[in-house]
């Protein structure tokens, strides 16, 4: 009966292997949703800060013009807080714009709002904003994001 042992033993070891994936799999879910948790909270301050947070740095003022208008019409929203529609989808997991999928090892935040790419990158064209880059994963950031992904693929179980 060696064969039926080893065939017994290759089975069980086969689903020690897939209990460990499924639990890797379950913890780095876990610890995708703190990181975005930490996404969230980095993004929030840096339109708290219009830029610096991350940047080291203010963003870019309005034209003066520009200003004026945008405060009769809307108050006194903050910079790229006009309708706050690319601010609620980058600090609000629940919104339908708002980007978190983990696919595999990978993990991808951000947002899904169309105009959002013209302020991070800059207009280059006529009429279009300047750039005021929201997105940065500075090395602080970086660091918080390895600790929460040992602290939950490293506890002690």
């Amino acid at each position: 009966m060696p064969v039926s042992a080893r065939l017994i033993g290759q089975q069980r070891l086969e689903q020690m292997y897939r209990d460990v994936e499924i639990q890797t799999d379950k913890t780095f879910r876990a610890a995708a949703r703190e990181i975005d948790d930490a996404f969230q909270d980095a993004m929030e301050k840096q339109f708290r800060t219009e830029g610096s947070s991350l940047l080291g740095r203010r963003w870019k003022s309005l034209s003066t013009e520009y200003a004026k208008r945008k405060a009769r019409k809307f108050g006194k929203k903050t910079i790229l807080r006009r309708t706050d529609r690319l601010f609620d989808s980058l600090v609000t997991r629940s919104h339908s714009e708002h980007i978190f999928r983990i696919q595999g090892p990978r993990i991808t935040m951000g947002s899904k709002v169309p105009y959002g790419r013209f302020h991070q990158d800059g207009g280059r064209k006529k009429g279009r904003p300047p750039r005021r880059q929201i997105i940065k994963v500075p090395g602080w950031l970086l660091k918080k994001w390895t600790a929460i992904l040992h602290k939950h693929l490293w506890k002690k179980r």
